[in-house]
């Protein structure tokens, strides 16, 4: 029986879906207040953030 390296697992998943959790976190507008409070505002807001 092979045993599975559990961090080449995790690496490999975290590292797909970073993108998709960075876009969706970037659309909420709590996150953006905060971004802003502490002056780390994101270069542009998505095309279709109301």
């Amino acid at each position: 029986m092979s045993l599975i390296n559990l961090d080449l697992v995790f690496n490999a998943i975290t590292s797909i879906a970073n993108p998709l959790i960075k876009e969706k976190i970037l659309r909420s507008e709590t996150v953006i207040k905060l971004l802003q409070q502490f002056h780390l505002d994101p270069e542009h807001p998505p095309a279709d953030f109301s």
